[in-house]
């Protein structure tokens, strides 16, 4: 399992995943844009590294410069526990509860997931119904046969074969 890591450095790590080819420059241009106040290069370096705190409205404007929700921010990829203070830990399964809990990507693939999951129950319950009345046509059939082979009767062919 992944080592605790503090949660600006999680923060940090998204930014710039999230970033992509994007310039640091260019990103804190941007955020300047939302916030009234632009990001030194050396101001989203530090960010990036985890060595910087951010405030909500930070957290707002990325999410929104980067087109991510704002649980996806915080929300930590190697799935380790993450460090909240000195005295908090929250557990990978905690975090991933709350930071998948608003993802509407995530919930999108949930749902389409459960769905094709449930037509391929559908599926099979139907071919196993069939299979069953299949299989009481062949019970009959067989009943039949041997009341009849009691009687030396003559049974005609299976009609389903």
């Amino acid at each position: 399992m992944a080592e605790p890591k503090r949660l600006e450095a999680v923060i940090g790590e998204n930014i710039r995943r999230f970033r992509g080819e994007m310039s640091q420059a260019e990103l804190g241009e941007k955020v300047g844009e939302l916030l009234g106040g632009a990001w030194s290069r050396s101001t989203v370096s530090q960010a990036e590294s985890g060595k910087r705190a951010f405030v909500a409205a930070e957290i707002v404007a990325l999410a929104q410069i980067f087109n991510r929700s704002i649980p996806e921010m915080y929300r930590r990829y190697d799935f380790g526990n993450v460090v909240i203070s000195d005295s908090f830990v929250m557990s990978r399964t905690d975090m991933l509860r709350h930071t998948m809990a608003m993802d509407p990507s995530a919930l999108s693939q949930l749902i389409f997931t459960a769905a094709d999951k449930l037509d391929e129950a559908r599926n099979i319950t139907r071919r196993a119904i069939e299979d069953l009345g299949n299989a009481e046509q062949q019970q009959e059939w067989a009943l039949d046969i041997l009341t009849h082979a009691g009687r030396n009767e003559v049974v005609e062919d299976d009609p389903n074969a």
